[in-house]
């Protein structure tokens, strides 16, 4: 059995889809009986509490994107000075609700410590943060602060592909 409920603006409605019939209510009409955890405010998209996963507001895209840019531009420029000769991409960047914290994901490339980058690049996220906020400092109120993690999301569908591509010549010679 599959239930799904759709949240109106005054009203709600629960699908019930058995194997026998689809059944419908409104949620004013009588009886209903399921065994339903209803959110304490209506309307409200159920989020998890991990701040990765959680809904954005506009102004968390409007900063992470902004960030997003300047980083870019950044690590172009003055790569070499934060983490050396390794070939760093920025895959995404999440900002907290409060617009304090900047959680900066990064590719790695070319090297296989991907790790030592990351930390290199953690060690001068205080100059990071200085250079990224000469260059917003006009768009901002406050500069977030900088935590930096690895992405390697890449690697894994690599990984996969290869995996995917083992199986098909063992397919084909087996």
């Amino acid at each position: 059995m599959q239930i799904i409920i759709l949240s109106g603006k005054n009203s709600l409605l629960i699908y019930r889809y058995s194997s026998i019939k689809p059944e419908i209510w409104n949620c004013k009409g009588r009886p209903i009986v399921l065994q339903i955890h209803i959110l304490p405010v209506l309307g409200k998209l159920s989020q998890s509490k991990h701040p990765d996963t959680m809904i954005e507001s506009i102004k968390q895209k409007q900063v992470a994107s902004l960030i997003h840019h300047a980083l870019a531009d950044l690590f172009i420029r003055n790569g070499a000075k934060y983490y050396g000769s390794a070939f760093v991409t920025l895959t995404h960047v999440r900002v907290t609700p409060d617009l304090m914290l900047a959680r900066i994901y990064l590719s790695v490339y070319n090297k296989p410590a991907k790790h030592e980058v990351i930390d290199a690049i953690a060690e001068n996220a205080h100059a990071i943060r200085h250079d990224l906020g000469a260059v917003i400092r006009h768009k901002l109120r406050r500069i977030p602060e900088l935590e930096f993690y690895l992405d390697d999301t890449l690697d894994e569908a690599e990984k996969i592909d290869r995996l995917f591509d083992k199986l098909k010549d063992d397919d084909i010679n087996g």
